[in-house]
């Protein structure tokens, strides 16, 4: 969410009902976060500050998915070459035996 340590954020215990924690486990699951994700979403989201943090949150995995553009790309290069020395390899080879 922000730049500065775990520790200082606030904290907060809370006491669950029975089922509650369980019913929380398998919502965070479903949508691929923790527990302590999944909580302060359903927190934002009832206090009106979602959206504030969905644009946060997504700013941070487009950052992520373009540093991963950048290294999938590079390894799409390689296997380029590698294929089209191959390539030349093979034609190497036809060439010979059409002669």
């Amino acid at each position: 969410m922000t730049d500065k340590p775990i520790r200082e954020y606030d904290r907060f215990i809370l006491r669950l009902p029975d089922g509650m924690r369980e019913k929380l486990q398998a919502r965070a699951t479903l949508n691929d976060r923790s527990m302590n994700s999944e909580v302060t979403a359903i927190l934002a989201e009832a206090l009106g500050v979602a959206d504030e943090i969905s644009l946060r949150e997504l700013k941070d995995a487009s950052k992520i998915l373009e540093r991963e553009e950048k290294v999938l790309k590079g390894e799409l290069a390689q296997v380029q070459e590698r294929r089209m020395a191959i390539n030349e390899q093979m034609m190497r080879i036809y060439q010979r035996r059409g002669k």
